[in-house]
């Protein structure tokens, strides 16, 4: 697999905010992910000594959300999804509409780095959808999808800004979903006018060390 890298203007803002999360809705086998990929997944908890699991996902305008679980609702998690309160969330559901559900995608198991004495903790990105289980119109990730359906991934550049320092995680939730042509910058530079504040661009170095770690070709060579 190639990962190709260009430069574009197109500004995506993370910020990690609470979510007002609501008891597991009721109903059956929600997930679609492959059932060996989650029983993997239940695994690696239990062999990595996971304490805790957080579920991310972002709204529309592209902010980072998150709730936390413990190891012991992991399993209901991945196969039913947890419930939210869609109302709180920036573009999704009014209040009379307000209850959803995050699904996490065993693909994206990931520890997050931790020292002796921490609690030891994983992230896994998550899709949305409604409590009837079909996919919510206003999930970045299902938007990502049916953008890829209507026109090849060639055809799609992505542009991330390293906001929070989540440009990285941004990359490979979208090479997850199928693309594979990002934008990036030499050291990070860049900013938007449209939003005094906002941190640069994706490093080049750090996006290619990513992609090679992932045995990814991108062309490049960090040593030259």
């Amino acid at each position: 697999m190639r990962l190709q890298l260009e430069f574009r203007v197109l500004v995506i803002y993370q910020s990690t905010e609470g979510v007002s999360q609501v008891a597991k809705v009721t109903t059956k086998d929600r997930a679609t992910s492959d059932p060996a990929d989650r029983k993997r997944v239940l695994e690696s908890v239990q062999a990595d000594g996971v304490q805790m699991v957080l579920l991310w996902f972002t709204d529309l305008e592209g902010h980072l959300k998150s709730f936390a679980i413990t190891p012991w609702q992991l399993e209901d998690a991945l196969n039913d999804g947890m419930g939210f309160d869609g109302s709180s969330i920036t573009g999704f559901n009014a209040i009379e509409e307000s209850d959803m559900v995050a699904i996490p995608d065993p693909t994206t198991y990931a520890v997050l780095p931790w020292r002796e004495g921490e609690t030891r903790t994983v992230r896994m990105i998550c899709d949305i959808v409604t409590p009837d289980g079909k996919p919510y119109e206003g999930d970045p990730r299902h938007a990502l999808r049916r953008a890829l359906e209507r026109m090849p991934a060639s055809a799609l550049t992505l542009h991330f800004h390293d906001t929070r320092g989540l440009g990285l995680a941004n990359v490979l939730a979208a090479w997850q979903a199928g693309a594979y042509r990002f934008d990036a910058a030499l050291g990070g530079l860049g900013g938007c006018p449209f939003a005094p504040g906002a941190s640069g661009n994706i490093c080049t170095e750090d996006l290619v060390n990513m992609a090679h770690e992932m045995r990814l070709e991108t062309g490049l060579d960090l040593e030259t």
